[in-house]
């Protein structure tokens, strides 16, 4: 069966509560570019040899401090992870925030994006993002994951995969942005609770129906019996008859 969730910014119902949202951070800031010439880290206090040599070595961007991160550029074949131990400095119970700034990641190791605490995801201003996660999930974590967006235009996240789009064992909550989500098996999942407070989401997948999402703008999910294939185009109209949102299943659904 096949489920389509979309959730468009055309008119606030409710006002709820999600776990630590909305989110602004005043601490500084670790730039990471991935460009032709190799990496380049500014600010911030991630060791350069450290992450250089990890990511050379298993082509995975390692971050294993609290903090605030911006990335961009293109990581190829590439998975960015999250992980550390409770001790000393890093001993925190803040979310480590993600900004995803132009950047296209290919995935070669499940799961493309790894948080293995909460995090918060942030698109920035203008930006367009993109995971193509192939037969891998695109990003999971153990904690709470929140994703917003930066400034007015709030950016865009494009996941592309044949396996899981976004996965949370807590809670997922968005607050803006724009997130356009093909996958083979679940779009977007939660242990517990999803929160739309904001943003636009389009998401297909093989979900069963979400009975765990509470949002505070409108809300649909279209379950498709017998399942579509690549390449079908659910269609959205008004009561007269205009398009209201084409969205196109690229990805390979079984």
């Amino acid at each position: 069966m096949i489920a389509i969730a979309l959730s468009l910014a055309l008119l606030s119902v409710v006002i709820l509560a999600s776990p630590f949202s909305p989110f602004t951070s005043t601490r500084v800031e670790t730039t990471i570019t991935f460009t032709e010439k190799g990496l380049i880290i500014s600010g911030g206090t991630l060791s350069y040899s450290d992450v250089l040599s990890h990511y050379q070595k298993n082509k995975i961007l390692l971050i294993d401090k609290e903090g605030k991160y911006r990335i961009s550029g293109i990581l190829d074949n590439s998975q960015i992870q999250v992980d550390w131990s409770d001790s000393g400095e890093n001993n925190t119970d803040k979310p480590i925030e993600i900004i995803l700034d132009n950047v296209l990641i290919t995935g070669a190791t499940a799961p493309v994006i790894k948080l293995n605490r909460d995090a918060v995801i942030t698109l920035a201003e203008e930006s367009i993002n993109e995971i193509r996660a192939g037969n891998n999930n695109a990003i999971y974590s153990t904690g709470s994951i929140i994703f917003q967006g930066e400034g007015k235009d709030n950016g865009k996240l494009i996941i592309n995969t044949e396996k899981s789009g976004i996965q949370s064992s807590a809670d997922l909550t968005f607050e803006s942005g724009t997130y356009m989500i093909n996958a083979s098996q679940n779009s977007i999942s939660a242990s517990n609770n999803i929160y739309i407070n904001g943003g636009n989401i389009i998401a297909g997948g093989m979900d069963e129906e979400l009975s765990n999402i509470e949002s505070r703008q409108h809300f649909m999910q279209f379950l498709f019996q017998p399942e579509k294939t690549a390449g079908s185009a659910i269609t959205i109209l008004e009561s007269q008859g205009n398009d209201i949102l084409t969205f196109d299943l690229t990805g390979k659904y079984k």
